[in-house]
């Protein structure tokens, strides 16, 4: 089977998947939109980390928040707003706006979440392992 478009392959399957698992409750497209956003904010500081180290250049921009006195606080505060929230909007109008998941789950083919956790999986063991390295390497 040839994937034609990965994102929307990866949709299909993560709609499947969280359908099947949450179907029942109403709430399943949030428990499909957030970890994929997560995880693509994720991928990204971790391609922004690597060229950065590559060729030295810092590719990514986080905003100042104080709205805390405590700095972890406004740190995640940032994180969340600069890496998670783009990706948050960015999927919402390519896949849940206008019910174009129902299109998306219809042209597209589904693996029942493999294709899903191996996106997870993927991106968790390769984030962990460039940060391992870059700790390892200090």
């Amino acid at each position: 089977m040839i994937i034609r478009n990965p994102y929307y392959s990866l949709w299909a399957d993560a709609i499947i998947y969280e359908r099947a698992k949450n179907g029942k409750r109403r709430n399943w497209k949030y428990y499909t939109l957030l970890p994929i956003s997560i995880f693509m904010g994720i991928n990204y500081f971790t391609i922004a980390m690597l060229i950065g180290k590559i060729f030295g250049i810092w590719i990514m921009f986080f905003l100042d928040v104080k709205i805390s006195k405590f700095t972890v606080i406004n740190h995640t505060i940032s994180g969340i707003i600069t890496m998670i929230l783009p990706f948050i909007i960015f999927n919402y109008f390519m896949v849940i706006y206008r019910n174009r998941y129902l299109e998306i789950i219809n042209r597209h083919h589904h693996r029942h979440g493999k294709l899903y956790i191996g996106y997870i999986l993927t991106s968790l063991i390769i984030s962990i392992s460039f940060i391992w390295i870059q700790v390892a390497v200090q």
